[in-house]
């Protein structure tokens, strides 16, 4: 079985589901690792070192997604 490592757990990799090629894995653009603001529910934030907490609503906070380079070249 073939693992694909991306920053975080590995995925398996699988084909796509068009051409037959490799899936490769492309970082979300919206977030880092998953995440993309800070949300302690609070109107006025007074946490002491704010991390973000808020997931992604573009990778929900998967940090990315496979893509097919030949189908989807405009990812790259």
């Amino acid at each position: 079985m073939t693992i694909l490592m991306t920053g975080g757990d590995p995925i398996p990799a699988r084909l796509a589901c068009k051409c037959g090629t490799t899936m490769e894995w492309r970082d979300c653009w919206n977030c880092d690792d998953g995440y993309t603001d800070h949300d302690c529910g609070e109107d006025c934030c007074c946490c002491l070192d704010p991390e973000p907490n808020v997931e992604c609503d573009i990778c929900d906070g998967d940090g990315g997604w496979l893509a097919c380079p030949i189908c989807t070249p405009e990812e790259q």
